[in-house]
């Protein structure tokens, strides 16, 4: 019987493969810091360092009106004060302007670092994906060597325990055979016995004539020489008959015990035939 292989003899296929580390986010640490700060807009910063100025410039502009004589309220005093008024809204409508256009600057460079940051991101989410997928593959593929694998141990397995069972079923065969002419030679032995048995009890059955034909001779002799009387003639016939018909029954049983004998040992070997018949 050849022997299955085993287990692993095959070898394994590579299941796993590491994959590789990705970036899911830039690092900003190395960038220069924005000319605004976050929650502050450009045009609130830049009303924030005019406003000081402008404030200083129209006091000093009051200063200098009251120094040189104008009073408040006068016309020479309210047309310096309306010009420089104006001058204020002038520059506070340049710095909105300005302040506006930068923070849109800023507004459409922030969106476009976050758009980056988020494509940058699913970018590697992707190769990341890729990579899983492509290690999902692999191991499908060592799934299937494996599998393969199994299935030609198996098979192997299979075919040594075929071709055991034919071995063991060709044994059995030749053991059913030799029962069988075991058998065989029993049944010709017990016929033969048999067969003694029948020509005893002839030879016996032969004898039992002879006698009887015999006692008749005598009884007739006896009987025609007038040597014994009537009475003492059948007395004696009728104690021969008595005694043979003992002796035929004596035959007759004995003949019986040898069949039922006989009987009895035929029943034994078919039995032990059927036993060893069943255990082939």
């Amino acid at each position: 019987v050849q022997r299955a292989p085993g287990q692993g003899e095959f070898g394994y296929a590579q299941q796993f493969v590491e994959g590789p580390q990705l970036q899911g986010q830039i690092d900003l640490q190395g960038l220069a810091a924005a000319p605004v700060q976050a929650g502050t807009t450009a045009q609130q910063a830049i009303m924030s360092r005019l406003a000081p100025q402008l404030q200083g410039e129209r006091q000093a502009l009051y200063t200098q009106l009251v120094n040189q004589g104008l009073r408040p309220g006068g016309e020479a005093f309210n047309a310096a004060m309306q010009a420089q008024a104006q001058k204020e809204n002038d520059l506070l409508l340049q710095a909105a302007a300005q302040g506006i256009s930068l923070d849109q600057a800023a507004r459409q460079q922030g969106f476009a670092e976050q758009q980056a940051r988020a494509m940058f991101a699913n970018q590697a989410q992707l190769q990341g994906f890729g990579a899983g997928m492509e290690q999902a593959g692999l191991y499908n593929v060592g799934l299937g060597q494996n599998v393969q694998q199994a299935l030609a141990t198996q098979a192997a397995a299979n075919q040594a325990q075929q071709q055991a069972f034919q071995q063991r079923l060709a044994g059995a065969q030749f053991g059913q055979e030799a029962e069988l002419a075991r058998f065989g030679a029993g049944m010709q032995t017990e016929q033969a016995r048999n067969q003694a048995i029948a020509q005893n009890t002839q030879l016996a059955l032969q004898s039992g004539q002879f006698a009887n034909q015999a006692q008749a001779q005598q009884f007739a002799q006896r009987l025609a020489a007038g040597e014994f009387g009537r009475e003492a003639q059948l007395a004696s016939f009728q104690t021969g008959q008595q005694a043979q018909e003992s002796v035929n029954r004596a035959i007759a049983q004995n003949f019986a015990q040898a069949q039922a004998a006989q009987q009895a040992a035929n029943a034994a070997q078919a039995q032990a035939f059927q036993q060893r018949a069943a255990e082939a």
